[in-house]
Parts: structure tokens; sequence; C-alpha cells
């Protein structure tokens, strides 16, 4: 019984699926075309994501993030290839700190891993940190600095959390120079209902019994 058990388990562990989605700030959510300067917001609610400006605040935190995607007028670096990025040259030319956003999750699946594109040139420290709501308050899960070297495209990633990562976010750059974030790819795993893995499971055991 026990190898039926270990092994309808492991069936039903196979019926989790991902789901990736890549937020590019050049398409939105349901395909549609984002243009040069759109300011970012609910773009992408269709996923279960949205943009919120200034996520940390205090004295060396900007309370006026630019939260607007281009093309055009970008910083030293730029790949041309990337398209739309998040974080304009003319918002951080009138930031009045350091910038910070988030990306709140609403999706009705567990987030699992988050990856990010950091562009361009950053003097400054820029990082990525993934929080888990507890109910009453946001908790940080873990960090992750951004690599300083001259590579005009840094990319990080977090995963691995025992808990749902709820919300990310991010902080490109210092007020005193230029980054910005890109290809933003979001997984998620979906598994069945309570109701749906019981009868999976009893699939499982009836096909084991019938093949011993």
């Amino acid at each position: 019984m026990r190898g039926i058990t270990f092994s309808a388990l492991a069936l039903l562990g196979a019926f989790a699926t991902a789901n990736t989605f890549n937020i590019n700030f050049d398409t939105d959510s349901s395909g549609g075309a984002i243009s040069d300067l759109t300011t970012i917001s609910n773009q992408y609610a269709g996923w279960g994501f949205n943009f919120t400006p200034n996520h940390y605040t205090g004295d060396t935190w900007a309370t006026n993030t630019d939260m607007v995607a281009t093309s055009t007028s970008v910083g030293i670096g730029y790949p041309t290839a990337q398209g739309n990025v998040l974080h304009s040259f003319d918002g951080w030319l009138n930031e009045d700190n350091d910038p910070s956003f988030a990306m709140v999750m609403s999706n009705a699946d567990p987030v699992t891993s988050i990856t990010a594109s950091f562009i361009a040139d950053s003097t400054g420290v820029s990082f990525m940190e993934a929080f888990h709501f507890d109910g009453a308050a946001y908790v940080s899960l873990g960090s992750v600095l951004v690599d300083g070297s001259s590579d005009p495209v840094k990319t990080v990633s977090l995963s691995g959390f025992s808990q749902s990562i709820d919300l990310v976010a991010f902080a490109p750059g210092s007020f005193n120079d230029w980054a910005a974030v890109d290809d933003i790819v979001v997984t998620t795993t979906a598994v069945p209902e309570p109701a749906s893995m019981l009868a999976l499971g009893l699939g499982a055991v009836a096909l084991i019994r019938r093949r011993k």
C-alpha cells in the first residue's frame, strides 16, 4: 500500500502546471501595443499584476518615481533591441530621490519565481525584493542586488521560497544615474482543486492496482 500511495502522490504532482508571463512593456496582457511614454499601472491586470510607484519611503527615496515606458531618450548603454523599458530618462531628470516601484500580484495561482532585467548604466545600488502578504502586512522573503558590472543588461532572479511571492519591489539605481527595468518574467504554479486531486488520486490508485 505504501508503494501505491507514493506512486499516486507522484502522479498528482505531475498535474501541477507552470504558467509563464513576460512583462516587456511593449505589449499589454491582451497583446495590445504600449505606446512610447505610456504611464504603466494596470496594463497587466489581465494577468493579475498591477504597478504602483514609490514603494519605499523615507529620506533617501523618491516621492515621484516615474512610471513611464519608453524606447526614446534613454540612458547610455541602452540596447535599442530592448524596445520599451520602464523608467524614462525624462522622468529621471525630475525625480526627487532614489526611485522605486512595486508590482502587486493578484493572480489566483501562487507566484513561484520572478526574473527581471535592469537596463543600461547604474552607478547607484539597484535591487529587487520579494514579499509575502501574511494577511496583515507584507513580509520580506529576500532580495537580490544587481551586478554592478558594465554589462548594459543585468538579469536577476528570485525563487525557491516556501511562501508565495505576493509583491515584488524594484529599486532601479539612484536619482543621480539612469537605470530601467524590463522583461519581468513571472512564473506561477497552478495546483488542481482538492476535489479534482482526490479524483485524480483515486484514479491513480485504481490504475496502479490494475497493473499489479
